[in-house]
């Protein structure tokens, strides 16, 4: 079995597992609640009917070039800078300022 199908074999099981685990703690309660806990058990039956049937794409291979950047959404990149680099550029300007001070 190739690496995606047995991806792909590995969450459908994990998910049914999870499914089947699930238990209605509340026996008491409301028709709203029941109705809410209704509407989410099929919302995760037809997503692990999509996994199932190959709608739900589980193969690495096949991933866009806009995320082999380790993007988790393509065409954004989050940057931030090192806290680290963000002390030394204020030492760097402070050291500049007492060496302009020597220099005169």
């Amino acid at each position: 079995m190739s690496e995606p199908n047995r991806m792909r074999q590995l969450l459908s099981w994990s998910f049914r597992k999870s499914i089947s685990t699930e238990k209605s703690e509340d026996s008491d309660a409301s028709g709203e609640t029941r109705t809410a806990e209704g509407v989410a058990k099929a919302i995760e039956l037809e997503l692990l009917d999509d996994l199932m049937n190959g709608a739900i794409a589980t193969s690495w291979y096949s991933l866009n070039e806009d995320t082999q950047g380790g993007d988790l959404v393509p065409g954004t990149t989050i940057v931030r800078p090192n806290p680290l680099n963000e002390t030394n550029k204020e030492s760097i300007e402070v050291f500049k300022n007492k060496a302009r001070l020597f220099a005169h």
